[in-house]
């Protein structure tokens, strides 16, 4: 579902619903029998960054569905699909960010202008370095790591230029345009969500 439609309300609960449990794997509709996950409300979650590659940095709250399964009692959080598990910024403005940075020698304070809504920073901008390293430790795009490329003993800025590279492979290619001449930092924004 587009992001825009989260923003306005819950998407419908029977559009959300997970086919599978994602802990125990029991099925959420199983023929013939009763439903095994459940709506289970309604919770708001943060998202930084630009909507588009070059659109304006800004905070925005997204309505997600909760689900509880009967089976083993977890509950289940649906977003949207660029946010992240223990990100405010959502998977495009990191990878945005990370491209700007890497490629383009961006100051951080650049990179934090573009990529950060409306607050004031004095100095530079750590995230940058926590992202780098969370990639390297594989607690973000943990696909990186699995294809198995290092990060190990290479300077913070060319870490961001790799890693927003290989972001950049992950852009959908749209039906009238494609990717071919498109900058490398706005397909790094576009990939960032379809990143494993």
């Amino acid at each position: 579902m587009d992001v825009k439609q989260w923003l306005v309300e819950a998407p419908p609960i029977e559009v959300l619903r997970p086919p599978r449990c994602p802990c125990c794997g029991a099925a959420s509709r199983p023929a013939g029998a009763s439903v095994v996950l459940h709506g289970h409300g309604v919770r708001e979650r943060m998202m930084l960054g630009p909507e588009a590659p070059s659109g304006e940095a800004r905070l925005q709250v997204a309505f997600c569905r909760r689900f509880r399964c009967t089976a083993c009692r977890a509950v289940v959080l649906v977003v949207p699909r660029p946010v992240l598990t223990s990100r405010r910024y959502t998977a495009n403005a990191i990878a945005l960010a990370l491209a700007l940075w890497g490629h383009f020698a961006d100051s951080a304070e650049a990179v934090r202008e573009r990529v950060a809504p409306g607050r004031y920073f004095e100095g530079g901008w750590r995230s940058l370095h926590r992202w780098i390293r969370a990639v390297a430790a594989g607690a973000l795009f943990p696909g990186y790591v699995g294809v198995g490329v290092t990060l190990a003993g290479v300077r913070l800025r060319e870490a961001a230029r790799r890693i927003g590279s290989w972001l950049a492979g992950f852009a959908p290619a749209t039906p009238a345009e494609g990717p071919v001449g498109e900058a490398l930092w706005a397909l790094a924004f576009r990939g960032g969500e379809h990143a494993p």
